[in-house]
Formats: C-alpha cells, sequence, structure tokens
C-alpha cells in the first residue's frame, strides 16, 4: 500500500459544523476516483474496480460523524491544527489513539489479510491529504458559511465551486490529462512527507477568504505581485507561472 501514496500528490491541488471541507458525496468522491485511475495508470497489480469503491466509500466516511472534521485542518507554519485540535497529519499517522482510520490501522488491516477495512481506511488518509491541498485547511480558516447558519465564518468561495462543479462524473478522466501532460506519481519517504508537501504548497501558495487580509493569521507568503483588471496575482512555486490568488472587493 506504500507505493499508492506515490499517486496522490497531483491529483491534488468552535463547533464541529465550523469546519466542512470539500463536499464528501461530491468532490472527494471524484478525486479519490482519479487518484485509484492514476495509480492504476502507472503500477500493476492494478486496484479493483471492487477495491476502488472501498477507498472512495472510506474517503467519504471520514466526514462522518461531524466532529471528525475538527481533525482535518494543519497549519505546517506554524505546526498547530485548528482550534488545539490534532493536525491532520496526526490524525493520519496514528499518533491520535481516538483515530480508528489511521495509516497505522490501514496498514495492521492489510497485515491479517482484512483488506475491505484496509482499503476503507486507505480512502480515510486520502480525504486527509486532499484537504491538504485546499488553503482553508492548511491556514486554519473555518469555513461553514456566511450569516448566522454559518456562525460567520464565511464560506470558502473555493470549495464552494468545487462541490457544485467537481464530483465523479465531471472529474472522470482527469488523470489521463495528468499522464499525457507528462505528470509522474511523486514518491516521498514517509506519510508525513505527503503531508507536508501538500500544506506547504496550498499555505504559501495561496489566500483562504479570512487570511487575506490577515484576520486570522499573518502569513509572510503569498506575495502580492500584481494586480490586472480586478485579479490579484501571484507566482505559483512550483510552475513559477502567474496565478489568479483573488478577486479585488468592489466598492
Amino acid at each position: 500500500m506504500k507505493i499508492f501514496l506515490k499517486s496522490l500528490i497531483f491529483i491534488l491541488f468552535l463547533t464541529p459544523t465550523f469546519s466542512y471541507s470539500y463536499d464528501p458525496f461530491t468532490t472527494h468522491a471524484g478525486l479519490t476516483q482519479e487518484i485509484v485511475d492514476f495509480y492504476n495508470f502507472f503500477y500493476y497489480p492494478q486496484i479493483t474496480n471492487e477495491e476502488k469503491e472501498l477507498i472512495i466509500q472510506g474517503a467519504i466516511d471520514e466526514d462522518f460523524p461531524k466532529d471528525r472534521s475538527l481533525n482535518h485542518f494543519y497549519d505546517p507554519v506554524r505546526d498547530i491544527g485548528f482550534n488545539g485540535f490534532p493536525t491532520s497529519k496526526q490524525w493520519a499517522s496514528g499518533e491520535i489513539i481516538a483515530n480508528e482510520f489511521s495509516w497505522q490501522d490501514a496498514l495492521s488491516a492489510y497485515a491479517r489479510g482484512d483488506e475491505e477495512t484496509a482499503f476503507k481506511t486507505l480512502g480515510h488518509i486520502i480525504h486527509l491529504l486532499e484537504d491538504a491541498g485546499v488553503p482553508d485547511h492548511t491556514r486554519n480558516d473555518p469555513h461553514k458559511g456566511d450569516g448566522i447558519e454559518g456562525a460567520f465564518t464565511n464560506e470558502s468561495p473555493y470549495e464552494k465551486w468545487a462541490s457544485e462543479n467537481k464530483n465523479r462524473e465531471t472529474l472522470k478522466g482527469f488523470y489521463l490529462t495528468l499522464a499525457s501532460e507528462g505528470i509522474r506519481p511523486k514518491a516521498e519517504s514517509s506519510l508525513g512527507n505527503y503531508f507536508d508537501f501538500l500544506a506547504n504548497y496550498s499555505n504559501k501558495n495561496f489566500f483562504s477568504r479570512d487570511t487575506i487580509d490577515g484576520e486570522l493569521y499573518k502569513y509572510n507568503e503569498p506575495k502580492v505581485e500584481e494586480v490586472d483588471n480586478g485579479y490579484v496575482y501571484g507566482i505559483d512555486s512550483i510552475s513559477r507561472s502567474r496565478v489568479k490568488m483573488y478577486i479585488e472587493e468592489i466598492d
């Protein structure tokens, strides 16, 4: 199962109700589907369709019950989770006894021949890695929603868009796009390194809604390079290309 993690990276770019992530039934399910297909494109033996569905189910289940989502945050700059809770990196690793779906649990289940539990648990881990690619989760920005219903935590525009537009159908075949562009799986020496890579990338290259002006935390990155036609741009740390970071507020 370790080699499976090599395929993850390039697919991803208060109260429990304060800390929603990607929609589990649409975006998480779609991303996980493509992660498995990306893995199968490069490695043998392949993950079967039945095993893939177990992984996808695990990725969905990680958001339930809702208080699990309090452990889905990881600010790599300060090495902290949300509001005193463990980081998602700790939650995934097996350091936290309360999490029965950790990486160590997945390996133990696989070793004893309980492949159903192993693959479902792997899905839980993938969910956490997917969240590590979201600035709201790596800048500790609670983002349940606007107004009283969302406790005035401000909905994430990115996650709202992703939940409405990215699902198993609309993402289908995305892994082929990546492969055709010459993108290959990225190998790291440990699970923690995957979290660090993704969390640092999303934290340092993109803003969340409430960290643009330092309302929650003040970060040194990303740097604003220019403003053009209402869009604020920065330079991506990997591709070195100009990227849109947010839209200027219009009075």
